[in-house]
């Protein structure tokens, strides 16, 4: 609370009276990170902690959703281990900040061009004995110069950048699950090499596997929510299910608001164990008390499963359904962010892997329309409709944007 008051209350309110909008990385300070990111104009995220993995750059992109901020940004290219990435590993990287969530992408480190003494260039973050400036025993971040192999591929990667960045700013996002977020910090570790879905969580693997998109939702966001009719309105954002899991120790405040969604007809799925004791050692043993009495009661109201599996079932069996259905037994192997726009829906399709991919799935009816575009270009490209079954191939480290036009969209 006193590094909220003292410190980010103090400086957005800085910057807004100075006509300055603040982009903020609040991993890793010392507030709830997703209420901390809600603070700033632009919630951004990074490459580099907590692995850079799709579980987390969802973080600032859903902070983004709930506080009804239209960009969300990511400082990107930011690897461990290597100073150049090959042209995959580049666009693997920005695909996937696309594909959480992220519409907007910062560059880390361009050093000024100076040399050493023995004539190598001055590179901020590669570790030498005789540097004035080190950041440790490996290579942090991508040296980008115009000698880099990749230097002639920037302004198409740019280009592409720009597109998709422009296409995933419009309209709102849409989401199916908010899952709620159990804690006020976000974990780190280091981040070596660039692999496909790496650290990325078996429950958000499973769920995208599934064809399901989610949003994490703060404890405090999750505290004024509001159910009613099925749905669930958290801040600017709205759901057609509540996931929870990992409440070791709670405030009771939060159980009433899960309490309370279940009482409107959302439905609620809950992973794993039920808490036993509140959080914190002000007035431990009554609100201990208060947690088990509402844990009975929620135990009554809300559907219990000990599996990822299961919990992807119970979301089926609840009448929750994705965007895009996948049609495969092996599930949806691209990734894919929705947002809701005038006409229709925009959706990104992308291919996080260095094989070709071919996709089959099922588009909600009814639609007029569904039109792909190639963000590297611009261009229309071919894609096969049958009836509501989209077919769609993307080539390694490749996305596609998806325009289905519907004559009044709907609820989302």
């Amino acid at each position: 609370t006193r590094f909220v008051e003292e410190m980010l209350d103090v400086v957005t309110a800085w910057v807004k009276t100075r006509g300055i909008e603040l982009r903020l990385q609040s991993h890793g300070g010392y507030a709830d990170a997703l209420d901390a990111y809600a603070l700033s104009d632009v919630p951004e995220s990074e490459g580099l902690y907590a692995g850079g993995s799709y579980d987390f750059l969802r973080l600032a992109a859903s902070a983004a959703e709930v506080s009804g901020k239209r960009f969300a940004s990511s400082e990107t290219l930011v690897t461990v281990g290597a100073r150049e990435l090959t042209l995959d590993e580049v666009r693997l990287l920005f695909g996937r900040a696309f594909s959480a969530g992220i519409n907007r992408l910062m560059l880390h480190g361009h050093p000024y061009p100076y040399l050493h003494s023995d004539g190598e260039r001055w590179f901020p973050f590669h570790p030498r004995e005789d540097s004035a400036v080190t950041t440790g025993p490996a290579d942090l971040s991508f040296d980008l110069h115009p000698e880099a192999e990749i230097w002639a591929e920037l302004p198409g990667l740019n280009r592409m950048t720009t597109r998709l960045g422009y296409a995933m700013s419009r309209g709102s996002a849409v989401t199916e699950v908010a899952w709620l977020y159990p804690e006020w910090k976000v974990q780190n570790f280091p981040n070596f090499g660039v692999e496909p879905g790496r650290f990325e969580s078996d429950i958000s693997r499973t769920l995208r596997r599934a064809g399901f998109t989610y949003t994490r939702v703060s404890r405090a966001a999750l505290a004024g929510a509001v159910a009613q009719a099925g749905r669930l309105t958290v801040g600017e954002a709205s759901f057609g299910a509540l996931l929870v899991n990992d409440l070791h120790a709670i405030d009771p405040a939060v159980l009433t608001a899960i309490q309370a969604a279940a009482d409107g007809g959302v439905p609620v799925i809950w992973l794993g164990a039920f808490p036993t004791r509140a959080d914190g050692l002000v007035d431990a043993a009554p609100r201990d008390a208060a947690v088990a009495t509402l844990v009975e009661n929620l135990r009554q109201g809300v559907t219990s499963v000990e599996t990822v599996d299961e919990m992807v079932s119970a979301l089926v069996s609840e009448g929750v359904t994705p965007a895009l259905g996948p049609l495969s037994s092996e599930g949806l192997a691209l990734s894919v962010t929705h947002r809701r726009v005038s006409d229709g829906d925009l959706y990104y399709l992308f291919n996080e892997s260095y094989q070709a991919r071919n996709e089959r799935l099922r588009i909600p009816s009814p639609f007029t329309a569904a039109t792909s575009f190639d963000p590297d270009t611009g261009q229309e490209i071919p894609i096969s409709i049958d009836g509501d079954v989209l077919n769609i191939t993307l080539n390694p480290a490749h996305g596609a944007l998806l325009h289905v036009k519907r004559g009044h969209a709907p609820t989302p």
